[in-house]
């Protein structure tokens, strides 16, 4: 299994990744980056839920009706069809993008030495600042998880309203992600981001102070979703500011691999300094610890935003 995750991150991440984004930029053309992105990541995230709920739909059909009933063979072989149904999602990914996808035009591109290419990147201020951007919004984006818990909280739901009530949040995310995208090629991206990460940080403020009462409760749900539609309207649209910052396009992918390193390393410690945050103050004050340190990551968000714009 270990040998198998090391595969899926080399074939996912290292090979793909960066590909992926140089040609959605590339797509998206000078005039049209943020609907490009919005679009992809709308789409990324329609795709997985439909293809979730495919899953959820195959389980439900190939185990018997009375779980306690279940033999390890019948959840062995519903498991293997969920394996081959996303391997099969994948090999049609791959084929789309064989026939679909257009080849660049390699004869227009300067090629640029590795070495160098990777010292002009790490020279641009603007990467950094990219990078921290990136790093703030994914550390609001890996705090959705948490929401489940504080509903239970905070609202006294049961464990399965809470988990309906953030599956139901995640539709919110190709809505959000293209909407922003539009919005974007209509200003700038950074304007754009800097406005919705200044409503984060007074989402996260008042969930922080909020009074948690029956008078209260339709006031926190509509925060609760502004925070939803923010957050994936950020993620969807920030990987924009590539062309913004007018990183030259024959070190796209470099740019985005440094990004990447360090923007998404949330990854690694949001959830451990969360989990800490809610140990040392069980119950509603944990949760509001934890949004206490997501507006900090919001204002930090608003700063390097318009520190980029500036530069």
């Amino acid at each position: 299994m270990a040998i198998l995750f090391g595969y899926w991150g080399l074939t996912s991440i290292l090979l793909f990744w960066a590909a992926l984004i140089k040609t959605t930029r590339e797509w998206g053309g000078e005039f049209k980056q943020g609907s490009a992105f919005g679009i992809l990541d709308g789409g990324r995230g329609l795709i997985a839920a439909m293809a979730a709920s495919v899953a959820v739909w195959l389980l439900a059909m190939l185990m018997p009706a009375d779980l306690e009933t279940l033999t390890p063979a019948q959840r062995e072989y519903a498991l293997q069809s969920v394996i081959y149904f996303y391997s099969l999602m994948t090999l049609l990914a791959a084929i789309l993008v064989w026939f679909i996808v257009p080849h660049s035009d390699m004869n227009a591109v300067v090629r640029v030495p590795v070495w160098q290419g990777i010292s002009d990147v790490i020279k641009k201020p603007v990467v950094w600042l990219q990078a921290v951007i990136i790093i703030c919004a994914y550390s609001a984006y890996k705090a959705l998880d948490n929401y489940g818990l504080h509903a239970q909280a905070a609202f006294n739901m049961s464990e399965l309203e809470a988990a309906e009530f953030v599956k139901n949040g995640a539709y919110l995310r190709p809505v959000a992600a293209i909407i922003t995208g539009f919005i974007v090629d209509r200003f700038i991206a950074s304007r754009v981001i800097a406005v919705f990460f200044t409503v984060l940080a007074a989402s996260y403020t008042l969930l922080a102070f909020a009074p948690v009462s029956g008078f209260a409760l339709h006031y926190l749900y509509a925060n609760i979703i502004v925070t939803f539609v923010t957050v994936y309207g950020i993620r969807g649209v920030y990987f924009a500011l590539i062309e913004e910052s007018k990183i030259d396009r024959k070190v796209t992918g470099t740019a985005v691999g440094l990004i990447s390193v360090i923007g998404f390393t949330p990854e690694v410690y949001f959830a451990s300094i969360a989990g800490r945050l809610l140990d040392a103050a069980p119950g509603i004050a944990g949760h509001q610890h934890v949004f206490l340190m997501l507006a900090g990551f919001a204002v930090t968000g608003i700063l390097a935003t318009l520190l980029l714009a500036k530069l």
